[in-house]
């Protein structure tokens, strides 16, 4: 059976990014690359790295815009909810911290996280909106901040030159639902992970399996990021047509019926060979990896922060976010706006 739509309406948006661009030539110099490469391979022309700023504070910035954005007061909120995919600190969670960020506005306020990695912001978006529609709450923040910069492997050419930090807000409420199922909200979810591309991304270090404590000058790589990028272009040409065939028969939906399709933003080759792949017009497809890189969980919020106040979007819109996470894993959502 289809998906009962959840009713909620996207009440404000915010993204923040901390304040050195880095061109691709740099990366080329950082890396030990042939001038050149990294715009040629990764389309990547400028990301952002921070030059000091935490995780935490560019979360918090986020935040604030988007409060800005909604016409809203921290203590209009109930809850604050990070999909980071990575962590600040083991612990507490990203979300007691922004809180403690944010200030004294967020006292006993309800805050937890979710860490799908790149599908994170999808994750959230699914599960809040189900405790929305189930009266847990009225209204919560979604916040993806990400640092990818601080866990680069510089000797990975293939994942160096397509990373970059920033952090995007998304301000959730519920609404009632209107008749038919029209009107804003999540019309329909689907997630799935095949375990077997577990390895193909990942930084194996920092948990309880290999402890902070075991980290040896010796072994950096074990701590870093790592990607075998074409294993995972394989895995995901292989599963997203039976994927998205699947969540299309399920609801009864074609390409035509989105007015804009907004992709993890993984790499720019992939994203092409995919799009191509699957049959999706090209006039509908965002791509914004080129001006900000692969903003691991905050890659997909930011896309619809960008699409929103750029007008490609409005109220009446119906977006399909979609994406690849470690794991391996599959995502998509769709949102009527």
């Amino acid at each position: 059976m289809p998906m009962k739509k959840r009713a909620l309406r996207v009440a404000g948006t915010g993204m923040t990014l901390p304040g050195r661009p880095v061109t691709a030539r740099e990366i080329d110099a950082r890396a030990g690359l042939p001038e050149g490469w990294t715009a040629q391979h990764s389309g990547v022309l400028t990301r952002h790295f921070s030059d000091g700023e935490s995780a935490i504070q560019l979360g918090a910035r986020a935040v604030t815009e988007a409060l800005r954005d909604a016409g809203l007061k921290l203590e209009d909120l109930d809850a604050i909810v990070s999909v980071s995919g990575t962590m600040h600190q083991p612990i507490p969670s990203n979300a007691a911290l922004l809180a403690g960020e944010l200030g004294p506005g967020t006292e006993g306020m309800r805050t937890f996280d979710i860490n799908s990695t790149c599908l994170g912001f999808l994750t959230g978006m699914d599960l809040v909106s189900a405790q929305l529609a189930a009266g847990s709450f009225r209204r919560a923040v979604l916040v993806a901040s990400e640092l990818a910069s601080v866990g680069l492997d510089w000797t990975e050419a293939e994942s160096c030159s397509i990373l970059g930090d920033g952090a995007a807000a998304v301000i959730i409420e519920a609404v009632e639902p209107e008749a038919g199922g029209i009107g804003p909200g999540v019309a329909a979810a689907a997630f799935g992970t095949w375990a077997r591309g577990a390895a193909l991304t990942e930084i194996r270090g920092g948990g309880s399996g290999q402890p902070a404590g075991l980290w040896e000058t010796s072994r950096p790589a074990d701590y870093l990021f790592h990607m075998d990028g074409r294993a995972v272009f394989k895995l995901a040409a292989e599963l997203l047509p039976d994927f998205v065939r699947t969540l299309f028969s399920k609801h009864g939906f074609s390409w035509q019926d989105f007015d804009l399709i907004i992709p993890h933003q993984a790499s720019l080759t992939s994203l092409a060979l995919l799009r191509r792949r699957l049959g999706i017009p090209e006039e509908r497809f965002m791509i914004y990896a080129q001006d900000y890189g692969n903003t691991i969980a905050a890659s997909i919020p930011m896309g619809l922060h960008l699409a929103m106040k750029s007008g490609r979007v409005k109220g009446g819109s119906r977006v399909l976010m979609i994406g690849t996470s470690a794991g391996f894993s599959l995502g998509a959502l769709v949102l009527d706006l």
